[in-house]
């Protein structure tokens, strides 16, 4: 798809204010009805150097070094998607806390040093819509930040390849519908009516944002989401997120849910299955090594296959609208 249609199919002009009750339907480019394929990443918004961080044992992290984060992207282009999603941690900036930049206008060093290495460069050339959501480093580890939220909107409204019209927001694939929140604030400030009639329909409903619903040796207190969605009635077809830096899979009380945060950073911890993942109620799938997440989505299943950096299958899991749990597909057959 040229950059020229993408500018014309999803170009959205730039909100004056952030707002949570703003929630627009962003029409996708046309995709094949029967087949939608999205790329999902979170926490890329390290400017990387020209050298890797690696500490290989459990509980240390390694960032990319620039061209490995080069090569990682180029992967990611040949995957033939209909969208990316970032699920948040847009840019890490220089604070000690690594909050990204505030900016009334995105331009200057701000721009320059932060907004372009640490997000526009990687995607700008790939020719596919790339859909955000904000994470806590975005907003500087509170529930709002306007400035930063303001500057980020901005940025991505001036941005061909950048899709984000307000904090939260929909996309419409026809096949697919993806919900994109603002898991920054609390779930009760989430309109449950609009999630519901987004939700529900004959598409595969996708959510997602930055925070977990659960995931096992990293962010393992953090659980309101999930608490919200089931007592809301509100679970989705997958919730998608980022956060935890690595890769990992589970289904917790009829939420699939896939964490994906591992393209510019990941965290040491164990492999699940594993002789280290000897915990209550273990992910299906957990690895700390840098890749992506695809969602491959036809008129009757839903598929979401781990890939690591050089585009290498390694876990896959399947369903249909039916069953939540669903079940392992066999990795050679994720292709295609």
């Amino acid at each position: 798809m040229s950059l020229l249609l993408l500018a014309a199919s999803v170009a959205v002009a730039a909100p004056i204010r952030p707002s949570l009750s703003d929630t627009p339907t962003v029409q996708a480019p046309s995709a094949d009805p029967a087949h939608v394929r999205l790329v999902v990443v979170g926490d890329m918004g390290v400017v990387h150097g020209p050298d890797a961080s690696e500490k290989k044992d459990l509980g240390g992290s390694s960032k990319l070094s620039q061209s490995e984060a080069d090569a990682l992207w180029a992967t990611i282009g040949q995957e033939d998607a209909d969208g990316i999603f970032v699920a948040g941690d847009l840019v890490y900036g220089a604070h000690f806390i690594e909050s990204a930049p505030k900016c009334r206008t995105p331009e200057g060093k701000v721009k320059d040093d932060w907004l372009d290495p640490a997000l526009g460069d990687k995607v700008r050339e790939l020719g596919v819509p790339v859909y955000l959501s904000l994470g806590n480093h975005d907003v500087a580890h509170r529930q709002r930040s306007r400035a930063r939220e303001r500057c980020l909107l901005r940025y991505a409204a001036a941005e061909d390849a950048l899709v984000m019209p307000q904090l939260q927001y929909a996309v419409d694939f026809g096949l697919v519908r993806l919900v994109v929140l603002d898991t920054n604030v609390k779930p009760e400030r989430w309109d449950a009516e609009w999630l519901r009639a987004q939700r529900d329909g004959g598409h595969w409903s996708l959510m997602g944002g930055h925070h977990v619903v659960r995931t096992t040796f990293d962010k393992e207190s953090e659980h309101a989401l999930r608490d919200w969605l089931v007592d809301q009635d509100l679970r989705p077809h997958l919730w998608l997120n980022g956060h935890a830096h690595f890769l990992q899979f589970g289904v917790y009380e009829g939420i699939p849910a896939a964490t994906s945060g591992a393209v510019a950073k990941i965290r040491m911890r164990p492999d699940c299955p594993g002789p280290d993942c000897q915990v209550e109620a273990p992910p299906l799938y957990s690895k700390s090594t840098f890749g992506f997440a695809v969602v491959d989505a036809t008129p009757d299943t839903l598929r979401v296959t781990f890939k690591d950096a050089a585009g290498a299958d390694l876990f896959c899991w399947e369903r249909d609208k039916d069953d939540p749990q669903g079940w392992d597909c066999p990795v050679d057959a994720t292709d295609g």
